[in-house]
């Protein structure tokens, strides 16, 4: 009699692998605001801050006094950051120097409002990165040393919180803000928005970034077989 072997063939009907969009590119010597960002002093002309490429990136100098601010923002090819689908940011970071006149403040932070508003800013310290309440007081915090080497800083949003890794481990969880219904100003009022860069002027900081990076979508694969279906998802860890 011969037999039959089963055989079980699964048909890969979708597949949506998301490449992460390079939006800034140190290796281009040049800085973010050649590469599609918008660039902002406050005020303007800046009291000192100054943007030098450097390093294979970007060097941010901004100062606690003279008191300025400055900032990147507004890419063009930025997607829209839907925090129920998931999305991650990342940054290739060193923090060179820092100075601060209150624990409740940092020379360079990194600010994610989803489309709804709900969102996180994290802040960064040579040797810690904290999460700002929505009273902006110094919330949830990791001792990192940021001051020595450019390190990979990748923040995934997902659902109602986020995840900080950093070199591909991971240093600090905590739920999102919305900043917004706290009564904070502009621009926490502005959906689908990005920061980095120094938002405070009590804090200086010299930031040297050499690359920028996101993905708006963890990948999605899906497999049909006999009698049903399987759902893969593979959030971003690196």
């Amino acid at each position: 009699m011969r037999q039959l072997g089963i055989i079980i063939l699964f048909a890969l009907v979708s597949v949506a692998p998301v490449h992460a969009a390079v939006l800034y590119d140190g290796s281009l010597n040049s800085t973010p605001d050649a590469q599609g960002w918008l660039y902002l002093t406050e005020p303007d002309p800046p009291a000192g801050a100054a943007q030098t490429v450097a390093g294979g990136g970007t060097l941010l100098e901004t100062f606690a006094f003279p008191a300025d601010k400055a900032g990147y923002f507004g890419h063009p090819l930025a997607p829209v950051l839907n925090r129920t689908a998931g999305y991650s940011f990342a940054i290739d970071l060193q923090i060179e120097n820092e100075t601060h006149s209150s624990s409740d403040r940092a020379g360079f932070s990194i600010i994610l409002l989803s489309s709804d508003l709900q969102g996180i800013e994290l802040s960064f310290w040579t040797n810690e990165i904290w999460a700002q309440n929505a009273g902006f007081t110094h919330g949830e915090s990791a001792t990192v040393d940021m001051s020595t080497v450019v390190k990979t800083v990748q923040i995934d949003v997902q659902g109602t919180g986020y995840e900080v890794f950093v070199d591909s481990s991971s240093v600090l969880t905590g739920s999102l803000r919305d900043y917004d219904a706290a009564g904070a100003p502009a621009p926490y009022d502005t959906p689908n928005f990005l920061l980095f860069g120094n938002n405070s002027a009590s804090a200086g900081a010299d930031a040297l970034f050499t690359s920028v990076s996101f993905v708006p979508e963890p990948m999605t694969i899906v497999l049909l077989g006999f009698g049903g279906a399987a759902l893969l998802r593979r959030r971003r860890s690196s």
